[in-house]
């Protein structure tokens, strides 16, 4: 299945925080699935894909001082990425 990105938005909800919100309009994510979608190796795909992509967003992300969640709307995915300035690299 090919995901095509419906909704990109970004915030800025105070100063020095800033919200990126990335949906798609898939058939979002199972439940028993949330927990498992950033571990290292995990993919529901078969023959491709190595389960990695979003292991490594998280690490990038989290090294800034971010954070990525995902919850489903009626419409797909959103995966909801923070920073905000209050750390430093």
């Amino acid at each position: 299945m090919l995901c095509r990105w419906r909704d990109r938005s970004l915030s800025v909800p105070g100063e020095g925080h800033f919200r990126l919100a990335i949906e798609d309009d898939g058939r979002g994510v199972p439940e028993d699935l949330k927990d498992k979608i950033f571990t290292p190796l995990f993919t529901t795909k078969q023959d491709v894909g190595t389960g990695l992509g979003l292991r490594v967003t998280k690490e990038i992300v989290e090294k800034y001082g971010g954070t990525i969640t995902i919850k489903n709307s009626s419409l797909g995915a959103i995966f909801l990425v923070e920073f905000s300035d209050s750390h430093s690299h």
